[in-house]
């Protein structure tokens, strides 16, 4: 395949994504603005709760078209509500709840960048968020190696006998047996909504990244999602 063409098909996924709602100007909820602190310590800074932040530089601050962060902020360009849906262990039935889907565009100790945030009113004062900026790797791959799981699925493993890859910040190796066999350089990285994500685990819709790279004789397009805490891989080929 031709690099433009790899191009589009890329471009069409993330197109079809976001064709997958009605447009419309949707607004954040009244559960999701004002401040919220982190409600984990491990940096994270996934989950949130309201109150009074012990720290106050971790204090996130969510207003109807910006939100607010220590030394970084981001103003609003489109809100998309999206839907998704649990499986409550409690009641042993499916609940659905409502993600805000928004398009940002970010500023920061001299820096502006491209973001789409997520946020999920959990209820009871609990707010679920996260963040993922245009051509930056996730957190989920910073310096992290993914273990061959099946012919074109990777995942966070302890160890890894098979294939392997090994992501850094503007590139993936690719090992055989602890032994570099390749790397890719990645030429872009977008984040959007895939509603049926995780359709067999009773998790349904969710982020996925897409990752375009160029390998030394063809291009590649990886999709990368989290489901019940462990991080996936999908080679979707070229």
């Amino acid at each position: 395949m031709r690099k433009s063409n790899f191009v589009l098909a890329a471009a069409a996924i993330l197109a079809a994504s976001a064709a997958s709602s009605a447009a419309r100007a949707d607004a954040l909820p009244k559960e999701v603005l004002g401040s919220w602190c982190p409600d984990t310590d491990d940096g994270s800074h996934t989950s949130y709760k309201r109150g009074k932040c012990e720290d106050s530089d971790s204090r996130m601050t969510v207003k109807p078209n910006s939100v607010t962060y220590w030394e970084s902020g981001c103003t609003f360009s489109s809100i998309t509500t999206r839907t998704q849906t649990l499986f409550d262990a409690t009641y042993r039935r499916p609940t659905v709840s409502k993600v805000f889907e928004v398009k940002a565009r970010c500023s920061g100790e001299g820096e502006t960048w491209n973001s789409t945030l997520f946020f999920n009113p959990l209820g009871h004062g609990a707010l679920e968020h996260q963040g993922f900026g245009d051509n930056e790797l996730p957190s989920e791959l910073q310096d992290k190696t993914l273990c061959k799981l099946e012919a074109k699925t990777y995942f966070e493993g302890d160890s890894c006998e098979d294939i392997a890859l090994r992501f850094e910040r503007d590139r993936y190796t690719i090992t055989s047996g602890g032994e570099n066999i390749g790397f890719c350089r990645f030429t872009s990285i977008k984040t959007v909504w895939d509603q049926n994500l995780g359709v067999a685990t009773k998790l349904t819709g969710g982020p996925v990244t897409y990752i375009a790279a160029q390998c030394a004789h063809t291009q590649k397009l990886l999709a990368m999602f989290v489901s019940k805490g462990t991080t996936y891989v999908v080679d979707k080929g070229k």
